[in-house]
């Protein structure tokens, strides 16, 4: 009897989640960012082992980390003053370009120090996903249950991007 109750209750908390259309597509879309993002990770650091072993996976996760953390509350500013929905576009936008250079420098050789400066680009703009998402949650979600349980799915999500994306 327990059991069936939690299934129910998890189904209803997924059907919560993904009630509106709007619910849906920001759910859709930081699954693609999730996904994508530890991909990326992944590939970049196979990409920079090849190129100079594991101090060189250590610089390019460095590379990564340090502006994406000095970016980070830039990130929260822009976020409060501009359309959420618009930030999600913008950077979505940005973050395919540099991806797009990224491509560009890994097939015309560059030096590695060029695909570092894409990836740290990359991460940086990426420090404005998760506030723009939290901001615009309220506005799309029509009941407090509606909040809650996306919350808890952009939680999983996030785990499961994690997996998938690795």
């Amino acid at each position: 009897m327990a059991d069936s109750q939690r299934r129910a209750s998890f189904r209803q908390s997924l059907a919560d989640a993904l009630a509106t259309p709007e619910l849906r597509r920001l759910q859709l879309g930081w699954t693609g960012a999730s996904v994508g993002g530890w991909v990326f990770f992944i590939v970049l650091a196979v990409y920079a082992y090849n190129e100079g072993g594991a101090a060189a996976v250590g610089v390019a996760a460095l590379a990564r980390m340090v502006p994406a953390g000095l970016a980070a509350p830039l990130a929260g500013v822009i976020v409060d003053r501009r359309s959420r929905r618009d930030v999600l576009v913008a950077i979505t936008v940005a973050r395919a370009l540099a991806l797009a250079g990224i491509a560009a420098a890994v097939a015309t050789d560059a030096p590695l120090a060029a695909v570092l400066a894409l990836s740290a680009g990359f991460t940086a703009l990426a420090t404005a996903h998760k506030p723009a998402q939290a901001a615009l949650l309220p506005a799309l979600a029509e009941t407090p249950r509606q909040i809650a349980a996306s919350n808890a799915v952009l939680t999983a999500v996030d785990s499961a991007g994690f997996l998938a994306g690795s």
